[in-house]
């Protein structure tokens, strides 16, 4: 069993902050369980929801039964959760991992997109990168899908990460053929300085998040059904905000 946590922002009159939380069962259907008006999104709330409310609310044998928590990216909702990982019984069993729209997208839309929207840019770096990826990735790693012959290469390459490559071998090879392809590109002059340092960050910030994001960190999780994201809860959020009028 899992639980997914989105904290929303004016769903309700009052414009104040909503808490839902989903679980997703051992048979695979996600249904809305908890949904609270919270005073702000702060650590010290997620932190009392997590060890008085939900011990209180749902027991300490429900509680026991988690296995995996899905959070935005917000350390507000996760770091909470991770010490209640650490210091209490009922989720010592339990993981934490990050939505992969909010960990991956969000960012890739912001820093990286923009850059590889150039065609310039886009273009060439997905042509240059398509030959380099067959010859060093594909040979060494058993993908499932090749990456879209574009410059959104980069995405699809962080999304396998979070979905297909099933060690921690595979993680490693891609990072390290990402960096080769990127000096090479850089070194032919077939791209700009601004967007290879662009990717050169997203890359650092995609590393500090393996044990969020990494695929064969999530593939161990038990009756987690390869959860990824949150969009359950965000459809009771546009529910609520959008139709129920709460």
């Amino acid at each position: 069993m899992n639980y997914m946590y989105p904290n929303n922002t004016g769903t309700n009159r009052d414009r104040s902050e909503l808490f839902v939380a989903a679980v997703r069962t051992a048979s695979g259907d996600t249904v809305p369980v908890h949904m609270s008006i919270i005073p702000s999104a702060q650590k010290w709330v997620f932190d009392t929801i997590y060890k008085l409310a939900f011990p209180y609310l749902y027991s300490s044998n429900i509680c026991k039964m988690n296995r995996m928590v899905l959070t935005d990216e917000d350390e507000s909702e996760y770091r909470p959760f991770q010490s209640a990982i650490a210091t209490m019984d009922e989720f010592k069993h339990s993981k934490v991992m990050l939505c992969t729209f909010h960990g991956i997208w969000q960012s890739f839309k912001k820093d990286i997109y923009p850059l590889l929207d150039k065609c310039e840019h886009g273009e060439v770096l997905g042509k240059i990168a398509q030959l380099i990826i067959l010859q060093q990735m594909f040979i060494h790693i058993n993908t499932h899908s090749p990456f879209l012959l574009s410059g959104e290469w980069v995405y699809k390459l962080f999304m396998h990460q979070a979905c297909v490559y099933e060690n921690k071998s595979q993680y490693v090879k891609s990072h390290s053929t990402l960096t080769d392809v990127i000096a090479k590109v850089y070194a032919d002059g077939l791209i700009t300085q601004q967007l290879k340092e662009a990717i050169e960050r997203y890359q650092v910030k995609m590393s500090t998040k393996e044990d969020f994001l990494a695929y064969y960190i999530r593939r161990t999780v038990i009756m987690s059904y390869d959860a990824m994201t949150t969009s359950p809860v965000e459809s009771v959020n546009n529910h609520t905000k959008h139709q129920a009028k709460v």
